[in-house]
């Protein structure tokens, strides 16, 4: 049973989760800040190569070559996939000829929160729980069956759940910045034309006859607008106007120019000056331009740290402006934060690890090193260390290769 409350229709409901779909893909996937948050957090904390043991026992050297970089593409993208779903979905593949946890692409199925009752059909490997993530894919040859999700955030239960994320409230801002820069466009088209004003001022006409009122009302529209009018003498016409041009110029002529113009969106070019000509009683004034008093730059800017407090980072220029002490705080805070999705990282890797093999996932233990605070930069640091006692004698080839870059 899905929580939708007065639900749309079904046309209705396919184009809010396709609208939502792109813009969520478009987030993680193409949007600078967010994806280097996103490759900076994998980066901290997956390693080239994941090691895994069953009952505490090494693999079989043959199974840990193969499977050691396969997992860790496999959490590099299950990464990604958390912040953008708030869970893991993947199926089971032969790949090698061992069946390997096989994460489904971003965009191939959509998800909703659902409440599990005891009517609701269980889904292989998963907990009891008041409610879940109800994924459904869009490939052909993979069903609901076939599927094993893993959370990297409890659901929540709103009115209205179209493909419930994490990162629901950077959608929002990355909408309302495009909006405002799409006025801000609509502004600067305005202010990149001249707009100019005219107003007639119209003297009571010394024949105020009804017959005198409509005249000077026929001829002034004539003047301004260039409607011809029946009320108007057909000779005057000809004789004033760009109208009058027309009419004596030849027909066929007149036909070419009016298909090139319409049809083909071209006119005849002409050496002649463009003479525009006004009432004499005709007052001009030009429009000042508009300002909106928003500044696209400070508005990415929001959103940028809006982005970095959301992953508990921090931009590098403000960490350059804080003191020895704040930058210390800030750099145990983004620690802290690595090591918590470093956590999830080992306990996806031991489920998937668990889903693959058929076996107890409490057997199976990862091994990923802790994203730490400590950063050599220099020979000083590493004096320091030593001075403190802290290195062990394996440690100097280590460190020099490192400094030296000479992996």
């Amino acid at each position: 049973m899905s929580l939708w409350h007065n639900a749309p229709t079904l046309p209705e409901l396919n184009y809010c989760m396709q609208e939502k779909h792109d813009e969520l893909i478009e987030l993680i996937r193409l949007n600078p800040v967010m994806r280097s948050c996103v490759q900076r957090m994998v980066c901290e904390t997956v390693p080239s190569n994941v090691i895994l043991k069953e009952s505490n026992k090494p693999l079989k050297p043959e199974l840990q070559r193969l499977i050691g970089p396969y997992f860790s593409k496999f959490l590099a993208d299950g990464i990604e996939m958390a912040y953008m779903c708030g869970f893991v979905v993947f199926v089971l593949r032969k790949i090698h000829g061992i069946r390997l946890p096989c994460l489904l692409p971003l965009g191939s199925f959509t998800w909703s929160v659902q409440a599990s009752t005891k009517d609701t059909k269980k889904r292989k490997r998963e907990e009891e729980s008041l409610y879940r993530y109800d994924v459904q894919p869009t490939h052909p040859e993979i069903t609901v069956d076939d599927l094993y999700v893993y959370e990297f955030q409890a659901p929540r239960v709103q009115r209205m759940q179209c493909l419930p994320s994490p990162v629901d409230a950077l959608c929002a801002s990355l909408q309302n910045i495009r909006q405002l820069q799409s006025k801000i466009d609509e502004v600067m088209t305005w202010n990149s034309v001249k707009h100019i004003t005219t107003s007639e001022r119209v003297d009571i006409p010394k024949d105020q006859t009804t017959d005198g009122l409509s005249l000077l009302d026929d001829f002034r529209r004539y003047c301004v607008g260039d409607q011809q009018h029946t009320g108007l003498s057909k000779h005057y016409m000809m004789l004033n106007g760009p109208g009058g041009l027309l009419a004596r110029t030849d027909p066929t002529l007149a036909r070419n120019a009016w298909i090139k113009k319409w049809a083909f969106k071209t006119e005849d070019a002409s050496n002649r000056a463009q003479i525009h000509v006004l009432p004499p009683n005709t007052d001009v004034q030009e429009l000042n331009n508009l300002d909106m008093n928003v500044n696209l730059q400070e508005l990415q800017t929001l959103f940028a740290n809006e982005v970095y407090a959301y992953f508990h980072f921090t931009a590098a220029s403000e960490t350059a402006k804080s003191s020895q002490a704040n930058a210390q705080f800030i750099s145990q805070s983004e620690v802290k934060s690595m090591r918590q999705v470093s956590n999830f990282c080992k306990a996806l890797a031991a489920y998937a690890y668990a889903c693959a093999f058929d076996t107890d996932v409490v057997n199976v233990s990862v091994e990923l090193p802790q994203p730490s605070g400590m950063h050599i930069q220099s020979a000083d640091d590493i004096k320091k260390l030593s001075e403190a006692g802290t290195l062990l004698p394996g440690d100097s080839l280590q460190l020099r290769k490192g400094l030296m870059r000479n992996v």
